[in-house]
C-alpha cells in the first residue's frame, strides 16, 4: 500500500474507546489503545511514509449483537435499546472505503458526540464514567 500510496485501512476500536465502561474496563483500554494506534498510524502515512493516498478509518460502534455480547444482551438493551447487527456495523465501512473518505465513524451516529468527551477535563469525563457504572450496576 505504502509503494503504491493506495489502500484504506480500516481500524475497528468501539464507543467504549470514549467512555469506560465500569463492567469492562478492560475492553474499554484495549479499544482505547486502537484509537492510539490508528491516531499514530494515520500521521505516520502521510508524514513518515508520504503515503497520503493510503487512507485510514477507524470505527467505533456502539452494543452489536455478537457471541462476546449474547450472555448480556437482555441487559444491555435494558438500558440502551436494541443492539446492532453485525451488517448494521458493516454497511457504512464499506460505504467508507468505496466513497474513498478517511476518517472516522461513529455508529450509530447519534453516539457521535462521545468523541467529544476526551477533548473535556477529566473530573468531567471521570463524573460521565461514575454515571455510567451507577446505571449498569
Amino acid at each position: 500500500m505504502i509503494l503504491q500510496d493506495k489502500g484504506h485501512i480500516i481500524t475497528i476500536a468501539s464507543v467504549a474507546s470514549f467512555v469506560a465502561l465500569p463492567t469492562a474496563v478492560d475492553y474499554s483500554a484495549s479499544k482505547a489503545g486502537a484509537m492510539a494506534f490508528h491516531e499514530g498510524l494515520s500521521t505516520e502515512m502521510k508524514t513518515i511514509y508520504k503515503a497520503p493516498g493510503v487512507l485510514t478509518t477507524i470505527v467505533h460502534p456502539c452494543w452489536v449483537n455478537t457471541d462476546m455480547t449474547a450472555k448480556h444482551a437482555a441487559t444491555i438493551e435494558k438500558f440502551n435499546g436494541p443492539m446492532m447487527s453485525p451488517q448494521m456495523i458493516a454497511e457504512p465501512v464499506l460505504n467508507q472505503i468505496l466513497a474513498r473518505r478517511g476518517g472516522q465513524l461513529v455508529i450509530p451516529d447519534s453516539y457521535s458526540w462521545l468523541s467529544a468527551l476526551r477533548g473535556l477535563p477529566n473530573w468531567f469525563q471521570e463524573l460521565v464514567n461514575d454515571l455510567q457504572g451507577r446505571a449498569s450496576g
